[in-house]
């Protein structure tokens, strides 16, 4: 049924990730040992990005600041660290080598134009609601308009033992907040 109704509704394709956005919602990562979840700010202004993690009550305050190149880390408990690989920082820091660049593209509900696509699945309005890309199997879920774009409300990213889920609740973009 909804699938019918978005068919009918015509707006322009998710805001280009060259115009930076800022994102908030909650985030959470499980692996076949570990696990957490927490609030998240995401302000991607190409070509960096500052995200910042928090526990419940602003407890665990953590901020990844950096672009393709390095991020530096700041620790909940004050200490400072600069990683020069953005993947491995994740990979230390969160558990998971997060594809940071490609996540960009995702989060905003469309594939990573520069990585190959292994499959891609399209509901009937147009919305994509599975991808298989850079050893990433992801489904995306409750979308939504609002400053005419369509962006999804749940993504939930699988590969090899890991789980993400992404629950983006406030957008903001050039021409305003979604």
């Amino acid at each position: 049924m909804l699938a019918g109704i978005a068919g009918c509704v015509s707006l322009p394709p998710a805001a280009p990730v060259d115009d930076g956005f800022v994102i908030s919602g909650r985030l959470s990562i499980r692996t076949a040992t570990d696990g957490f979840s927490s609030s998240f700010r995401w302000q991607h202004v190409p070509p960096g990005f500052d995200i910042e993690l928090w526990g419940a009550m602003g407890q665990g305050h953590s901020r990844l600041v950096g672009g393709a190149d390095a991020v530096t880390v700041y620790a909940a408990n004050g200490d400072v660290y600069h990683e020069p690989d953005l993947e491995a920082a994740t990979q230390r820091w969160l558990g998971v080598a997060v594809p940071v660049p490609a996540l960009t593209h995702w989060v905003l509900g469309v594939a990573a134009p520069s990585l190959p696509i292994d499959a891609e699945t399209r509901d009937a309005g147009g919305d994509l609601v599975a991808l298989s890309q850079a050893a990433w199997t992801l489904e995306f879920s409750s979308y939504r308009n609002g400053s005419g774009r369509r962006l999804p409300g749940r993504i939930v990213a699988r590969s090899t033992d890991v789980r993400v889920v992404l629950l983006p609740r406030a957008w903001q973009f050039g021409d305003g907040t979604l």
